[in-house]
């Protein structure tokens, strides 16, 4: 029955799989032996088929959430990106406008569904740091107005730096490599 699981999320099917197991027994007591083998062995196939091999992802769920697959059994990182520093300066800003150039691209295999600035706001709202968030191409006028200026800046394919100013000219730069 643990076949029947789903790959994607299994700990959200994990309840039923008693009253499944017991449904089938019960369904297959009055099966021959030529039956349950021709309903057991698609299941078995498919276990070992996604054991072996990557499946694609269902191409429904990638209209839905274009992001990266997730994979719950890694090890987080202790890097912040930034954030902790960034709110650290949050508190202190003038305005209540924060203007990103650039963004940085977090490789997939570094557990996120989503871009660096759309994880900026709510890390700012747990502290009560209610900030607006704009996201300029180029260096806009609007750029000049914010009380914070964050900008990304790829170093190379792994290396990224965050430039973090105010409009008084006071300037952090922290430098990650995403390896």
């Amino acid at each position: 029955m643990l076949m029947l699981i789903p790959k994607k999320y299994p700990r959200l099917l994990l309840g039923l799989v008693p009253a499944a197991a017991l449904a089938t027994g019960i369904l297959t007591t009055q099966w021959k032996a030529g039956s349950k083998f021709l309903v057991l062995t698609p299941m078995i196939a498919w276990l070992i088929l996604g054991s072996m091999v990557t499946i694609p992802p269902n191409p429904l769920r990638a209209k839905v959430d274009e992001g990266c697959p997730q994979y719950w059994l890694r090890p987080a990182r202790a890097e912040d990106f930034g954030l902790a520093e960034i709110a650290q300066q949050a508190t202190d800003m003038d305005g209540d406008i924060i203007a990103i150039h650039g963004n940085l691209i977090i490789p997939c295999q570094l557990q996120t569904t989503h871009p660096w600035s759309d994880h900026l706001e709510p890390y700012l709202r747990r502290f009560g740091l209610e900030k607006q968030i704009i996201s300029v191409s180029e260096k806009e006028a609007i750029w000049q107005q914010a009380g914070l200026q964050i900008q990304w800046e790829a170093k190379s394919n792994v290396l990224w730096a965050l430039y973090i100013s105010t409009p008084t000219g006071e300037q952090n730069m922290i430098q990650y490599d995403l390896q």
